[in-house]
């Protein structure tokens, strides 16, 4: 392969089956041969080693807001709330927000869910072991973590279908590859759950309860510069960053400990490596394969000069698989102990809900290998969704063994 190939160049151009089942091999192209590359048909910069990503992530020379000009008026609802997402905010702003609602993730907060996580794997489990077979994204990784932050925020049981259609739907607005119909349905997703929050906002200002949205609302009725549009966009936020990424990190890092059988036996035969396991699947198979930046100025950077406004695609997943980062990348290894990963992002953005996840991941994992010592693939073609940044399965069939 030659990096003279514009389609290796910018594979986020035109994404293709083969990139999304594999976007490894491209990325260790561009590593080697272009690690901080814009080629001449890109909008884009493209970062692949793990020091350049590392280092870019933590440098507020480098914008995380998306929407300083004027809005495409097909997709302003989406647009509009992405705005106000906490992810999407420098300084002060960024700080401001994060504050509020970190209040939602302190270690105790996040330790207090475990027997209720453990509850929602178990009850998700007997049904798939009363059937033999079942489909562990569909019947397992989906399902667990929307019920978790929807509980968190208060959301009734009887919505939580809803919450999942709408949290798949959000990441057509979250690709540089967008394509017209996902941007449509994103924004369709943006414009319901707007609404469907500031009902929710506007009861628990006359009925609080013991949840997030209740504490976002005092929050902002105290006197803080939470608006009720912060309030809720967060709350969309909240929805889509703690729901989507998690079912990535269970359902691919159990296909990874399927495919490497001699890792699944070592965790079964050592419950305690649970914590590294989960480490080495954030770094091995990336929930979030990219992040974005802009430009705040002009700048040179290893060689290059780099214009105010241009963006800037921070690649995690080819950073995770550099050998001057990580002794053998491509390895899995559940017992990896140096793993500085990138999956939470790094510096200022660095993810708010990251100990949410390790704990989800941790159980999600750990009960599915002691349920099911013999779990198994089953034969057929698995595809990845149609995310470059978001990598997952669609699904994911097994026997239960």
């Amino acid at each position: 392969m030659s990096i003279t190939n514009q389609s290796l160049l910018d594979p986020y151009q035109h994404v293709t089956e083969e990139f999304l089942r594999d976007p490894y091999p491209t990325y260790e192209l561009l590593r080697n041969e272009a690690p901080i590359f814009k080629g001449p048909d890109s909008q884009r910069w493209l970062v692949s080693k793990y020091a350049d990503v590392n280092a870019i992530l933590r440098d507020n020379r480098f914008s995380s807001e998306r929407y300083g000009g004027p809005m495409d008026e097909r997709f302003s609802a989406v647009q509009r709330s992405h705005s106000n997402w906490m992810l999407m905010k420098d300084e002060p702003d960024h700080t401001r927000l994060r504050t509020l609602v970190n209040r939602a993730f302190t270690p105790a907060t996040v330790e207090g869910l475990r027997s209720h996580i453990e509850g929602i794997a178990t009850r998700l489990l007997d049904r798939m072991g009363r059937d033999g077979s079942g489909d562990l994204i569909g019947d397992y990784a989906f399902l667990l973590p929307v019920t978790v932050i929807a509980s968190m925020l208060g959301v009734p049981v009887e919505d939580h279908s809803k919450f999942s259609r709408w949290s798949e739907a959000l990441t057509g607005a979250s690709d540089v590859h967008m394509r017209l119909s996902r941007m449509q349905g994103a924004n369709d997703a943006a414009a319901e759950l707007t609404e469907y929050f500031r009902d929710m906002v506007d009861a628990r200002r006359s009925s609080p309860q013991n949840d997030l949205i209740s504490a976002l609302v005092a929050a902002e009725e105290q006197g803080s510069k939470l608006s009720t549009e912060e309030v809720i966009d967060n709350c969309i936020m909240l929805l889509f960053a703690g729901h989507e990424t998690t079912v990535n990190l269970i359902g691919n890092g159990m296909y990874a400990l399927l495919r490497n059988p001699d890792q699944m036996k070592k965790l079964a035969a050592d419950h305690s490596l649970i914590k590294t396991a989960v480490e080495e699947l954030l770094r091995y198979d990336s929930p979030v394969q990219y992040t974005r930046r802009t430009l705040k100025e002009d700048i040179e950077y290893g060689g290059m000069t780099m214009r105010k406004g241009e963006m800037v695609i921070t690649i995690i997943g080819a950073a995770h698989r550099d050998p001057t980062q990580f002794s053998d990348p491509d390895r899995l290894d559940i017992t990896r102990s140096d793993n500085k990963h990138l999956a939470f992002g790094a510096g200022l953005h660095f993810c708010l809900g990251a100990s949410l996840a390790r704990l989800e991941g941790e159980l999600a994992v750990l009960h599915l290998v002691e349920r099911f010592p013999n779990l198994k693939l089953r034969s057929g073609e698995l595809h990845y969704k149609e995310s470059a940044g978001f990598r997952g399965l669609k699904a994911l069939p097994v026997t239960c063994g």
